[in-house]
């Protein structure tokens, strides 16, 4: 049961990897469109795919992610200013 997990897995990973123009894993770029209190902050594009609850700087202003969503369009992460 472990192995055929285990498999699928890796099948999921391998896809995820063609979808991204062949690139290894750390030479992709990953884009989000930032929003704040109903603002539209922009693009941004990150070495690291981001969680929620994680600190990103942008700039001089570093925001904590809040929610993301990700679509065929994009990913959409949301975010609170940190102090």
């Amino acid at each position: 049961m472990k192995f055929s997990y285990l498999k699928e897995l890796n099948s999921l990973a391998n896809v995820c990897h063609s979808n991204n123009e062949g690139k290894a894993m750390f030479e992709r770029k990953f884009k989000y469109r930032l929003h704040v209190e109903n603002a539209d902050l922009g693009e941004v594009e990150l070495i690291n795919p981001i969680a929620i609850g994680e600190a990103v700087k942008v700039g001089n202003k570093s925001y904590r992610i809040t929610d993301i969503w990700h679509s065929k369009t994009g990913s959409i992460a949301y975010v609170e200013i940190i102090d």
